[in-house]
């Protein structure tokens, strides 16, 4: 079980809007502990990242490095495959498009991680099995929206998944089965894997579904993503246990 959250706005994150996002990360401390990090998108129209080792609300502080941006993505780690001292297992994972760097934040477990890696002969540089997702959007051709439906697709059939995956073109948020929520206030939205801390009404992001919203004006655009099928099977460090 990890965390994921974030935010877009049609204005810079400011000093105003800095506390609701501070609560919107510290709210997915529950969800894990062990390591986080952010993405997020730059006056230079790139996207930078860090990643920590320990619980976000120890780092809180360094949270402000995001100030100005108008795209974040976040995730909260509770270790499963690789360990979380060594920063390279954690998230964001890097990876690279035509458009520049990306970075993307997994819950969920890729339980035949392997198998997709050695398939589609990717160098994996960390433990995390969540790390193959990067490469396969880095290996993969197309416009983002597709490389990202197109590494859900490779997934276990049976495993549920929630991904937010940063490039400068713009923000996917794409679900199947884990939980994950957005909200929206004036010229802010906010996303987290939890309801907890989102402020203003509440929705549930579709599942089955991979969203792509620009970075600049215009239209959302979406894809469905392969479903997932039941299973008596329990799924150690997801939400769905059928």
């Amino acid at each position: 079980m990890c965390g994921i959250f974030g935010m877009y706005s049609s204005v810079p994150l400011s000093g105003t809007h800095r506390s609701t996002f501070v609560s919107v990360a510290q709210s997915q401390v529950v969800r894990g502990h062990h390591a986080f990090g952010i993405a997020w998108s730059t006056d230079s129209g790139s996207v930078d990242s860090f990643k920590r080792v320990g619980s976000v609300v120890e780092h809180s502080r360094e949270l402000h490095r995001c100030l100005g941006s108008k795209m974040v993505i976040g995730h909260t780690r509770w270790a499963t495959h690789g360990d979380a001292t060594n920063n390279l297992n954690n998230h964001p994972h890097p990876f690279a498009v035509p458009s520049g760097r990306g970075y993307l934040v997994h819950n969920g477990i890729v339980s035949n991680y392997q198998e997709i890696a050695d398939s589609r002969g990717l160098s994996m540089i960390s433990d995390c099995d969540s790390e193959v997702l990067a490469r396969h959007i880095e290996d993969n051709n197309g416009d983002i929206l597709s490389r990202v439906r197109d590494a859900v697709s490779d997934v276990d059939p049976y495993a549920p998944l929630a991904v937010a995956v940063l490039v400068p073109e713009g923000l996917v948020l794409a679900r199947r089965g884990n939980p994950l929520y957005w909200s929206d206030t004036r010229n802010f939205a906010w996303f987290a894997s939890t309801q907890t801390a989102l402020v203003g009404k509440v929705y549930e992001v579709p599942d089955n579904t991979a969203f792509l919203i620009p970075s600049g004006s215009g239209k959302v655009s979406q894809v469905p993503l392969r479903r997932r099928e039941a299973s008596m099977r329990r799924w150690v460090g997801s939400d769905l246990f059928a």
